[in-house]
């Protein structure tokens, strides 16, 4: 299976699945896009079927990559596995402070 990206001005929508064979190409997509898109910007994850460590991985750099230009990135659609591998490592809070709408608390990962 694979991933797709669609990007307009200020929305940015992942589905399929993201893993290690797409993640650099995801990787460069995503970047371009975030590079491309206005001052706020949401990247769409409902469409995001899977997701292991990596799709966490290109979360935190389109958001290193909003900072680097100024930009406000928030994240709507956040799939379980993404929530739960953020409270593993350390990264609730965080994911929390880029959602769109509330997160779930995970207490027990």
């Amino acid at each position: 299976m694979s991933a797709q990206l669609i990007s307009d001005q200020q929305h940015i929508r992942l589905q399929g699945e993201i893993d290690f064979a797409n993640a650099k190409a995801l990787q460069v997509q995503l970047s371009a896009a975030v590079t491309q898109a206005g001052s706020q910007v949401c990247v769409d994850l409902s469409g995001v079927e899977h997701a292991n460590s990596v799709g966490l991985s290109l979360l935190l750099s389109a958001a290193r990559n909003a900072d680097e230009r100024g930009a406000r990135l928030t994240f709507s659609g956040l799939p379980k596995q993404l929530q739960s591998m953020a409270a593993v490592c350390g990264l609730d809070d965080w994911l929390a402070e880029h959602a769109a709408e509330p997160v779930e608390q995970q207490e027990n990962v």
